[in-house]
C-alpha cells in the first residue's frame, strides 16, 4: 500500500476514494470498517445484518463523500452518524416487512380458516 495514502487525512482519503482511488478506499474501510460493524450491531443486534450494512454503509459514504465537510467535525464522527442512521433506516423498513408479512399471513389464515367453515357447514 502506498505510505503517502497513509498520512493523508481521512477527509483527503475520502476525497480519493470517492474518486476512484481504490487504495484511498482500503486505508479507510481497514481503519473504520470495525467502527461501523460495532455501530450497526449496536442498532441492529443481528451480526449477519451489521456485515451487510457495513457494505452499504461504506458505498453511501463513497458516493455521498462531497457532503463531508471537515469545519463541522471529524471523518469518524461523521461516519458513526452515517452508520447509525442507515441502521436505524434499515430496522425501521425490517419492522414494517415484518409487520406486512405477519398480516398477509393472519389475513391468508383468516381466509383459509372461514373457507373451512364455509366448506364443513
Amino acid at each position: 500500500m502506498d505510505s503517502k495514502l497513509q498520512k493523508l487525512s481521512d477527509g483527503e482519503l475520502l476525497r480519493k476514494a470517492g474518486k476512484g482511488n481504490r487504495q484511498a478506499f482500503h486505508v479507510l474501510y481497514s481503519k473504520y470498517s470495525a467502527l461501523v460493524l460495532a455501530c450497526c450491531l449496536g442498532v441492529t443486534k443481528n451480526t449477519h445484518d451489521a456485515e451487510d450494512l457495513v457494505t452499504r454503509i461504506f458505498y453511501r459514504v463513497l458516493s455521498k463523500h462531497h457532503y463531508y465537510n471537515p469545519q463541522y467535525g471529524s471523518f469518524r464522527n461523521w461516519l458513526w452518524r452515517v452508520a447509525q442512521r442507515v441502521a436505524i433506516n434499515y430496522v425501521r423498513h425490517e419492522s414494517r416487512r415484518h409487520d406486512l408479512i405477519v398480516t398477509t399471513f393472519r389475513k391468508g389464515l383468516l381466509k383459509s380458516f372461514l373457507l373451512l367453515m364455509l366448506l364443513n357447514s
